[in-house]
Order: structure tokens, then C-alpha cells, then sequence
């Protein structure tokens, strides 16, 4: 038994498989990539509300400086995420929530 040789087609035989488009799609915008550049915003930084560039009270000083070691760490995920990306180690970073911390905040203008 012999295998047969695949058949060749003739360019001019597979005309009927080629379309050309339509008149409609031949009008068609075409996309145009642009650069990405053009979609970043730029960083905007809020500058301190006073002139002396944002110098902590001496109380709020003292309750950061009696708040070191407490807060709790970064959970994992978020933790390995922003350590990924930022190429620095997170492992000393605390968590401080309560009324405390929201009211340092507000006097830091964080």
C-alpha cells in the first residue's frame, strides 16, 4: 500500500478563499498605538500648610517616639507585594490604627 502524495493547489485555484474587504472596512480608522508615557499622570505632592516644612509639636513628637514597637506588622500578602515592587525590605514597617494614631495623623497632615 503506498501513501499518497499530498496535492498541491494552484495559486489561481484558491482565489475563491481569498476576500479582499469590503468597501465599508477599507474606510475604517486604523488604530495607532500611543506611548505609553502620554497615560501617566504626574506625582502631585501636597506642600505643608506651614513655612517651617512640617515640623512635629513636641507632644506629638513624645507620642511617636512612646508609640516605636507597638502597631502590628504588615500581613504577609500585602507585605511580600510592596516588597516585590519596591525592592526593600518591609519587615520593620508597623500598623498603627486607633483614635491616637488618627489624631497624630491629622496634626502631622498625613
Amino acid at each position: 500500500m503506498r501513501i499518497q502524495e499530498p496535492q498541491q493547489q494552484n495559486v489561481s485555484q484558491m482565489g475563491a478563499l481569498v476576500q479582499r474587504k469590503c468597501t465599508h472596512c477599507e474606510h475604517e480608522e486604523k488604530i495607532q498605538k500611543k506611548p505609553l508615557a502620554d497615560n501617566i499622570r504626574p506625582l502631585i505632592q501636597r506642600s505643608p500648610n506651614s513655612e517651617d516644612g512640617g515640623h512635629a509639636s513636641d507632644q506629638v513628637e513624645s507620642q511617636i517616639n512612646n508609640s516605636k514597637g507597638e502597631g502590628s506588622s504588615m500581613d504577609n500578602g500585602t507585605k511580600n507585594f510592596m516588597e516585590n515592587r519596591f525592592g526593600i525590605d518591609f519587615s520593620g514597617v508597623r500598623i498603627h490604627t486607633g483614635s491616637q494614631a488618627v489624631q497624630m495623623s491629622r496634626e502631622l497632615n498625613a
